[in-house]
């Protein structure tokens, strides 16, 4: 009995509900007489002149919001309204302005103007409105004369007009203006040998690589408003501090008229105009009286009573020992007050810092300069912040102070940790997840020098299932930064004379030393792999991150694979070819290496940005120079790729280059493409490649329909086409792990990127590449699948749609790709193809961290 008296409750509910939404499903229900609903948004009908986007910047009239249907958010207005006029017909209607008292008014005023939206009428006065946002428009583009004009057609029903209507502009823009010739004016000036200096500045912004105002162009309002700031930066840079936008202004004359006879289609009238551009005034400029280094420390201030105040010209000898500050630290060359906490005393060398202050006592105020000294004590990574700020203390000079606060020196983090690496024998396709514990010092030997100790371990597995991990490693690395080149002193007659000795530093040096040892496991194979290198990093441009070259002359790995016998793996990697018997016996693998990249990278979707990549990599130098002096001495009795009996080292050069493109099509919208191309030889003594100086294709960050490195070479599908002949001891991750790789790369990516939500983005890619081996008797290859040739000459293709979810800090990736097009296949083509008798093995899931490129 008490469902039933429920259910008739609910019922009598139900059907007053459904026919008040029935009585408000018509948009125009509740309009007046002589009100008029605007169909759908304006349209535009226009010469093309300008684009429709620029001239509908200026129309504010929008149709009703649509979500599920149309005009979705009038009609929960209009629902709001019939259970106004049908419940609550007695009280007075709810408007906009008003403040609802009681329940059930808060409802209709949340349902009416919070979620619900108010018919958009045509009005005529929002209408000349937006005439006048059209003009304007035009007028700001060089169209000062457009007409304009509109149109309302009023839609009718079978029997009657439907209260809709649609509205038209109509905008003829006419002929624009261009500029015929700019000027450069002078009005007043503080001093007479001011308007010189400014007009040579004047002539300096002409021969910037995008001069703003050009003769032959046409007017646009917002180039003057680039234009003014264009000629205060410059203005400002050339030490008039107080110059202001302020003190710009245009004068346009647009009285020229010109005609220009056409053969057939008669004279047409060409809109020209000249511009001056005027400093109304032209302050005195500045120069730097003293320049103040205010150093805090870790804690945040400096004691008002126990600051001291250094300066190398005023400090007497008896002050210097008494401060334990002898002159390799703060010499009589550095002409820069320092205001230092008695803490952080002890933790600087102040010439150090003085050598990346640009700035000049005695010399002009330059804000390039200033930028530059902000940017050189940035990059040195022991400060919290760096600031500075320049203050007027006379008519023609300022006091320049440069306010630091030390990082703490000493730092230690820990934590869980996730990454995604496609390291050439893990198979994995989601992240590894691991813990780490990382030590630094950020100011080792006063110099700022970065020593940084990193302790650990993480796990990888190879189905997304999870389960018993298949692969783990425990890593341990310690590295040192200093912030100049060391050891290369006796080579500097190498360099330009321009960046030679102190200029050196204007391109940021920089030297990392470091040292490594991982132990990792893989089932069948646990490898230890301790390490050495140094590598130098500068920027090619002073001051710019557009053009970075790293050079690692020198870098050893000793690799000591133990194989297991379990399930007969040892025993199948005595049979392999012998190219890959190679890849699991104790070897040295010593490079040098060199990378150039060019890039403008950004990270937002407002221009094409690119990233151009490099790298040249030589094996084997330094072995293969110790074992020639072993030689030389009778040491070694072995003259072949063995350093010591037994330990096989690798002779090679391989080149690669890598171009990425980001293409932004609309506000959340992005193309991005990647394209890899590479090579490598054995060279001298070895005949064939190392495992180090191979190419892998496939996993979560290239070739997505594939499993890490499964792709290749060439058509090799298994590997009984390699010559592995008991394939019954081989499973999904024994053959990642056996993957042989490839000597050339190719390989390109393309990927659609749109955002679906506040912190969700989707993607819809398509991948294609292969890698092959360097045919010939000498390369260990018996498969004729797998070498550079016509017949091999097939690209691996997927395609498929990726899950991003973006919290900033961290981006979670799921893709999902399908093989559409796979090299080992005879008919090449995977959808409908007989031979694939398991679908699901030609596809791929892979969760990843961050974007894949």
């Amino acid at each position: 009995m008490k469902k039933q008296q429920s259910y008739l409750r609910l019922w009598r509910w139900f059907i007053p509900i459904c026919l008040v939404l029935c009585c408000s499903c018509r948009a125009t229900r509740h309009l007046e007489e002589g009100q008029v609903l605007l169909k759908k948004d304006p349209i535009l009908k226009h010469d093309k002149k300008l684009r429709e986007s620029v001239l509908m910047g200026g129309v504010r009239i929008r149709d009703n919001r649509r979500m599920l249907w149309p005009k979705t958010f009038l009609h929960i207005h209009n629902f709001g309204l019939s259970i106004e006029n049908r419940i609550f017909s007695n009280r007075q209607p709810i408007e906009k302005e008003d403040i609802p008292t009681g329940s059930s008014a808060k409802f209709l005023y949340w349902l009416k103007h919070k979620v619900g939206e108010a018919p958009i009428l045509i009005d005529t006065f929002k209408i000349k409105q937006d005439m006048r946002g059209l003009r304007e428009s035009c007028f700001a583009n060089g169209y000062f004369y457009p007409q304009i004009s509109y149109k309302i057609d009023t839609l009718r029903g079978l029997f009657r007009p439907k209260q809709k209507a649609k509205l038209t502009y109509m905008v003829n823009e006419g002929i624009p203006y261009k500029i015929r010739d700019v000027g450069f004016v002078v009005l007043d000036s503080a001093d007479t040998t001011n308007t010189q200096l400014i007009e040579e500045t004047y002539m300096v912004l002409n021969r910037i690589k995008e001069p703003i105002l050009v003769p032959g162009n046409v007017y646009r309002h917002a180039d003057f408003s680039r234009t003014r700031a264009a000629f205060t930066n410059i203005l400002r840079d050339q030490a008039f501090v107080t110059f202001t936008q302020d003190m710009i202004r245009f004068a346009v004359d647009t009285s020229l008229d010109v005609n220009f006879p056409m053969a057939e289609e008669g004279p047409v009238r060409e809109k020209w105009l000249d511009i001056d551009v005027e400093v109304t005034k032209v302050p005195k400029r500045f120069i730097v009286k003293e320049i103040i280094m205010e150093i805090k420390d870790s804690d945040g201030h400096i004691p008002k009573k126990s600051y001291l105040r250094l300066r190398a010209d005023e400090l007497s000898k008896r002050m210097r020992d008494s401060l334990d500050l002898p002159f390799k630290r703060l010499d009589s060359t550095t002409n820069i007050t320092f205001l230092v906490s008695p803490l952080a005393l002890n933790r600087l060398n102040f010439n150090f810092l003085a050598e990346r202050v640009h700035q000049a006592e005695g010399k002009h105020y330059y804000e390039r300069e200033v930028r530059r000294t902000r940017q050189r004590l940035q990059e040195l990574g022991m400060f919290q912040y760096v600031l500075v700020d320049h203050q007027p203390i006379g008519k023609e000079s300022l006091e320049l102070k440069i306010s630091l606060q030390l990082a703490p020196r000493y730092q230690m983090k820990a934590g869980a940790e996730s990454f995604t690496s496609d390291v050439a024998l893990n198979a994995s396709i989601v992240p590894n997840l691991g813990a780490n514990l990382s030590l630094r010092n950020k100011n080792a030997f006063k110099h700022s020098e970065l020593f940084q100790l990193d302790l650990g371990g993480s796990v990888g597995w190879n189905s997304i299932k999870l389960g018993r991990p298949d692969y783990y490693s425990l890593v341990a690395e310690s590295k040192i930064q200093f912030h100049k080149f060391l050891f290369l002193k006796p080579f500097s007659f190498l360099l330009p004379k321009s960046i030679r000795g102190p200029g050196i530093a204007k391109l940021s040096p920089t030297t990392v030393l470091s040292g490594s040892f991982r132990s990792e496991n893989w089932g069948q194979i646990t490898q230890l792999t301790p390490g050495l290198s140094l590598t130098y990093r500068w920027k090619n441009i002073p001051f710019e991150d557009t053009e970075l070259t790293s050079l690692t002359p020198f870098s050893l790995k000793y690799i000591n694979p133990v194989v297991s016998n379990e399930n007969g793996f040892a025993t199948l990697t005595e049979a392999l070819p012998d190219i890959l018997k190679r890849d699991f016996q104790r070897r040295i693998n010593s490079a040098f290496h060199f990378s150039y990249t060019n890039q403008n990278y950004r990270s937002t979707r407002a221009h094409i940005t690119h990233f151009y990549k490099a790298t040249l990599e030589v094996g084997g130098t330094l072995p293969y120079f110790i074992e020639q002096a072993a030689l030389w001495q009778g040491l070694d009795e072995d003259p072949d790729d063995h350093l010591i009996r037994g330990i096989f080292y690798g002779q090679y050069a391989r080149l690669g280059l890598e171009g990425k493109w980001y293409i932004p099509t609309g506000r959340k919208t992005e193309l991005v493409f990647r394209g890899l191309i590479g090579g490598g030889t054995p060279i001298r003594k070895t005949e064939l490649m190392p495992k180090e100086g191979r190419f892998f294709v496939g996993g979560v960050n290239g070739m997505r329909g594939w499993q890490s490195n499964t792709l290749g070479p060439g058509r090799v599908g298994t590997l009984g086409d390699l010559g592995v002949t008991n394939e019954s001891l081989i499973d999904s991750t024994v053959t990642s792990i056996l993957a042989p790789g490839g000597e050339y790369l190719f390989e390109l990516n393309a990927e659609f990127r749109f955002d679906a939500g506040t912190y969700l983005e989707l993607a819809l890619f398509t991948d294609a590449g292969n890698v092959w081996v360097n045919p010939g008797e000498k390369s260990g290859w018996s498969a004729e699948k797998a070498t550079l040739s016509k017949e091999n000459l097939r690209l691996g293709w997927d395609a498929g749609i990726g899950i991003r979810f973006d919290f900033s800090f961290l981006i979670l990736r799921l893709d999902f790709g399908q093989q559409l097009f796979a090299p080992d296949l005879v008919s090449g083509w995977v959808i409908g193809n007989d031979e694939v008798r398991t679908p699901g093995s030609r596809r791929q899931w892979n969760l990843g961290i961050d974007y894949p490129f």
